[in-house]
């Protein structure tokens, strides 16, 4: 009674469960099949029963049946042919009907159950990546760049041979990792947005550009460019094509450095003090008051004609060294041109302030100057304007102090006046 129901149950089993399921025979015979199985193959019933697996499957001869008997593999892997033409990739896992267990005993059995598994649709994914890996290999051969290809959760699935060169890390180190891990952790939400908006279905999106560390542990400004994969309308991987653009980096840094310093002294420039000024008085408050002095020379002219334009150059660089010098910790120097130079003091506390820092110029300027084994002295004149007082606006406050200036060197020079009333 106890095997009666055994296989009872063994027959339920068998015929409900969800897998597509073959009973063969040991020749490779078909003996039965369940209702899973008709459904996935197409075939029915009678079509199925007392055929041999080579007709529906890619083996063409016994001795692969055989094979399949014996094997000690946990599953094989084969095509199966559908009644309509069309293939199906399956994973095979095999139960014998009855007790052995073992690779021996497994030459005896009689009857075999095979388990199938549709695997069409990862052989594919499989298939497409190794296509999709062939075709970057093809680009990588003829470019500098790094290539990475990311799965829909951002993974690494590929990275090419090159990262090692450009980033000091072994390509396999990154695989399997995500692709922000090493990503600069001020750049890294950015680049995790980026990488969203792509899956999300954005097409296009610009280059951008992040710091990625490197093997030895700096960071390297890299750009990188985003191509997302799309099956069945969905975006499933996204190429990325990076490139070390340090140098770039560096050359934009030097670029933008010109553009707000003056090249002689490398103090900031005319321009640099503007927006600086424009940006202190931006935030600044009723109560608040700042100074701006205009800096000029007294007599530079006859330097450069009696000694030349290199000795003037020089005598303006030992300058911008000396006024430096005399900068507290809210001061800010910026050579005008020629031999104008201003000092922005933000805040001051009171005109007693910008008197003592006036006059500790006045000193430093008086000392001797030595150029092309010349000594001679040089002083300087300072105009003064004070926020709100003497204007509200960086062209004002600018336009006092000029006129603060002029009046010092007309009264004597070597001296320094804010809107004509000398301090």
């Amino acid at each position: 009674m106890s095997a009666i129901r055994t296989h009872l149950n063994e027959r339920v089993l068998f015929t409900q469960h969800p897998d597509p399921i073959l009973l063969i025979d040991r020749a490779g015979n078909c003996l039965d099949a369940n209702v899973a199985f008709l459904e996935t193959s197409g075939l029915a019933y009678g079509e199925i029963q007392g055929t041999n697996l080579t007709t529906w499957l890619n083996w063409g001869n016994t001795q692969d049946i055989q094979d399949l008997i014996t094997t000690t593999d946990s599953y094989l892997e084969t095509q199966f042919r559908r009644s309509d033409g069309t293939s199906l990739n399956l994973r095979i896992s095999r139960l014998p009907v009855g007790e052995q267990q073992d690779a021996d005993e497994m030459m005896d059995v009689e009857q075999m159950y095979l388990i199938l598994s549709d695997i069409t649709h990862a052989k594919n994914m499989e298939n497409e990546l190794e296509d999709l890996r062939s075709f970057v290999g093809l680009i990588e051969t003829n470019t500098s760049d790094f290539i990475a290809i990311l799965d829909s959760q951002g993974i690494i699935q590929y990275a090419s041979e090159s990262h090692h060169i450009i980033f000091g890390r072994p390509h396999t180190e990154i695989v399997g990792k995500s692709a922000l891990s090493l990503i600069h952790p001020e750049d890294v939400g950015f680049i995790a947005e980026r990488i969203a908006e792509l899956m999300q279905g954005i097409i296009y999106m610009p280059p951008v550009e992040f710091r990625y560390q490197h093997g030895n542990g700096h960071w390297v400004y890299t750009e990188v460019r985003a191509t997302p994969i799309i099956e069945r309308d969905q975006i499933v991987r996204i190429v990325l094509f990076a490139r070390d653009i340090s140098n770039r980096k560096k050359q934009e840094e030097i670029i933008q450095h010109m553009a707000y310093h003056d090249f002689l002294t490398a103090l900031p420039n005319r321009q640099s003090l503007r927006e600086r000024l424009e940006q202190v008085l931006g935030h600044a408050t009723p109560s608040m008051t700042l100074a701006v002095m205009l800096i000029d020379l007294d007599g530079f002219k006859q330097i450069n004609d009696t000694l030349g334009h290199t000795a003037g150059d020089q005598l303006l660089q030992i300058v911008a060294d000396r006024l430096t010098t005399c900068l507290p910790e809210n001061g800010f120097l910026a050579r005008m041109g020629g031999d104008e130079f201003v000092v922005l003091l933000s805040p001051i506390v009171d005109s007693e302030e910008t008197a003592s820092i006036a006059n500790r110029i006045l000193d430093t300027l008086r000392e001797p100057y030595t150029v092309l084994n010349t000594e001679f002295r040089v002083t300087g004149s300072i105009g003064i304007s004070v926020f709100p007082a003497d204007g509200t606006s960086a062209e004002e406050l600018i336009r006092t102090a000029d006129v603060a200036l002029y009046e010092v060197k007309t009264r004597g020079k070597d001296s320094h006046s804010q809107q004509g009333t000398q301090l």
